[in-house]
């Protein structure tokens, strides 16, 4: 797709629960945190086209620039940009970045350009993403694809925006509680779903499903 396509997404104050959100202490305990989104804003712009890749972090004064065929890398200049580039890939681009807020904070201001990197891609890639989604996403990008450790509050709440209470568990090790309650249960995780898979995904969460009903079905017959 051609133009310019453009995402900010607020930073936030951390009211109580801070670090509760952060594995393994959220998976084993479950968190809570109270956070209220504020009118400062990470922002990303991406324009298609060119013949390689420019990024540019405007609030670090950081700018790089990869041929087309180049390999992005999680662990080099401009490290999130790159990794938001190899997660949801656009071609040659230029990908520019900033923040209200000034680098270490607290505010949770890489948390939000998560959320602004992963709106102004998908955009850019033609795809229209739920809020859910685009919080998951956020976070698979700076946990997975930029390996940066960390909670999840930041993303939550740049992406839902106002003042929320916000519970986490690893829903990974929820769904194996629940699937050893159940006779042949199977744990499936789908990336990037909210509480409503079937809503967010349902092709994705059909694929999974109705085999599973099948099997349960022929063994119960």
């Amino acid at each position: 797709m051609s133009g310019v396509f453009r995402a900010a997404a607020p930073v936030r104050l951390d009211l109580a629960g801070g670090w509760t959100d952060v594995p393994p202490y959220s998976a084993r305990e479950g968190g809570v945190v109270v956070s209220a989104a504020i009118a400062l804003y990470a922002r990303a712009e991406v324009q298609p086209g060119g013949s390689g890749f420019r990024l540019v972090s405007e609030d670090l004064g950081a700018a790089f620039e990869l041929p087309a065929d180049a390999v992005l890398s999680a662990s080099g200049p401009l490290a999130l940009l790159q990794a938001g580039l190899r997660m949801l890939p656009v071609g040659p681009c230029a990908l520019t970045t900033r923040s209200d807020a000034p680098p270490g904070s607290g505010l949770g201001s890489s948390g939000a350009l998560d959320v602004a990197l992963v709106a102004a891609l998908a955009a850019a890639r033609g795809e229209t993403l739920e809020v859910p989604g685009i919080a998951h996403l956020a976070c698979r990008l700076e946990r997975e694809e930029a390996w940066i450790a960390g909670g999840r509050q930041d993303q939550f709440t740049a992406a839902f925006g106002g003042f929320l209470r916000l519970d986490f568990k690893d829903p990974a090790a929820e769904a194996a509680g629940v699937a050893g309650l159940v006779a042949s249960g199977q744990v499936a995780m789908i990336d990037g779903a909210g509480h409503y898979p079937a809503a967010e995904y349902p092709s994705v969460t059909a694929d999974v499903v109705l085999p599973f009903l099948r099997s349960t079905a022929t063994s119960a017959g």
